[in-house]
């Protein structure tokens, strides 16, 4: 047998705590008190017989007393007491006096069945119903005789219907307890979830902003103001971060371009190897670690990218302008590129173009002849899938290709960066990317990016 789950909100979990302890003393307080109802009911029944039945005993015993005999005669004496339910019974079965409802019935109880002087039970059976009969053995003018008498349980049996009527009623309002306590959670809780929705919209900005919601308690307001105490102390330190990369930015590729200029000249200066091959070396390693810095750059400025501000724009025009930026790019000239089909989304457009740039150049890179880009827009997602038609992704580097840092062999050149930046600039934007060796040879890149409502307000050409 499966375990049972734990309900995980508070709002649930206080609510079936609420309604299994309504139930259990509700429950308790209605059968409880339904069957001090019903033992009450029968006592008073039981004794009601016991006067009965006394009374006819000394109705008998004045009779007698007074030198009559009112059970003489041969057939049964109909009791002139206005009781109904009463029988006289001789020790042999013989029904000597009756009640006229009872005058023609067989004994109630057998005498040699009375378990002592006085016995009750309770009987259910077609000629008396639900019933409670009593007997009493007596002696009346020196002869024994059973005076046995009878009444109905119904009020005993509409108490216990009223009990299971009443322990219903108690279900039912345990139930609205239950509903009710859960209620009162969720409306005492409802500035944590505003706390908590705030929460995930700053986390997917990218950027701390302040929580700014309402706690009606002093609980929660201390709660969301200590938070943004510290939502405020994460921004001056992204702030501070950013500004050091604006200047760790301009510190550093200063004196890598004056480096390269001063390279370059004494390159020129020196035509006779092996001079001139080693500074043609050096300046080639140069120009990499300021394409390496610059990409570092890029990427610590896409991470700490602030999301507000983003506009409708046609994924498909920024396609088509990052298509003609590679085409444009003497290394990719023999490549075509193929770009077809549009989608709306909402983001940044120069972020976006530098990531399509990046993934289009990659592509291109490792193509045989050809690269295609196509975008749909299905249930709510604009799918954009990169492809060529060259040897594909190596499989060890498929979990890691959007890793920092990772090349293939023929990737010796570039920094190991573009993809990764790739990918940051489509987390930024709440999208998915995903890589892939198609079927039929070549690598296939799938972007995913939550659709825009609304017209496109940048659109590129």
């Amino acid at each position: 047998m499966p375990a049972l789950t734990r309900p995980t909100t508070l709002r649930a979990r206080f609510g079936i705590r609420a309604f299994l302890v309504a139930l259990v003393v509700l429950e308790s307080a209605t059968i409880g008190t339904g069957l001090v109802w019903q033992a009450r009911t029968m006592r008073v029944v039981d004794d009601g017989l016991t006067q009965h039945i006394r009374s006819v005993e000394a109705d008998l015993t004045r009779e007698f007393a007074a030198g009559l005999d009112p059970l003489a005669g041969t057939g049964v004496v109909i009791l002139p007491s206005p009781e109904r339910g009463i029988q006289i019974v001789s020790t042999s079965g013989e029904v000597l006096a009756a009640t006229g409802s009872l005058a023609e019935r067989a004994p109630i109880l057998v005498p040699s069945d009375l378990e002592s002087t006085t016995t009750s039970t309770i009987v259910t059976d077609s000629r008396f119903g639900h019933s409670l009969v009593k007997g009493e053995l007596v002696e009346v003018g020196g002869r024994p005789v059973a005076i046995e008498a009878i009444a109905s349980l119904g009020d005993l049996d509409a108490a216990a219907r009223s009990t299971w009527m009443l322990a219903a009623a108690a279900m039912g309002l345990a139930v609205a307890i239950g509903l009710a306590v859960a209620i009162s959670v969720d409306r005492a809780l409802r500035p944590v979830s505003a706390l908590a929705r705030r929460a995930t919209e700053i986390a997917e900005g990218r950027r701390p902003m302040r929580l700014s919601v309402s706690a009606p308690t002093a609980e929660l307001h201390d709660l969301a103001t200590r938070l943004d105490e510290l939502l405020d102390v994460i921004s001056q330190t992204l702030d501070r971060e950013q500004s050091f990369l604006d200047d760790a930015s301009h510190e550093l590729r200063t004196p890598i371009a004056i480096a390269r200029a001063e390279l370059d000249l004494a390159r020129r200066s020196v035509r006779e190897p092996p001079g001139s091959e080693a500074l043609a070396s050096a300046l080639e390693e140069l120009t990499r670690l300021d394409r390496t810095a610059a990409d570092l750059l890029l990427l610590a400025r896409a991470r700490a990218a602030d999301t507000n501000g983003f506009t409708a724009i046609d994924i498909g025009a920024i396609a088509q302008r990052a298509a003609a930026d590679v085409r444009r790019d003497p290394r990719h000239t023999p490549v075509r590129l193929h770009v077809s089909g549009d989608g709306v989304v909402e983001g940044n457009p120069e972020a976006l173009e530098r990531a399509m740039s990046n993934l289009i150049a990659n592509a291109a890179t490792h193509c045989r002849s050809k690269v295609e880009v196509t975008i749909a827009e299905t249930d709510g997602r604009v799918r954009v899938s990169v492809s060529d038609d060259g040897p594909g992704i190596p499989d060890d580097l498929l979990p890691t290709v959007f890793d920092r840092f990772t090349r293939g062999s023929s990737q010796a050149t570039g920094t190991g960066l573009g993809m990764a930046i790739a990918a940051q600039i489509v987390a930024n934007h709440g999208g998915t990317i995903t890589a892939a060796n198609r079927p039929e040879g070549g690598a296939l890149i799938t972007i995913e990016l939550p659709a825009a409502e609304g017209p496109v307000l940048t659109r590129h050409p």
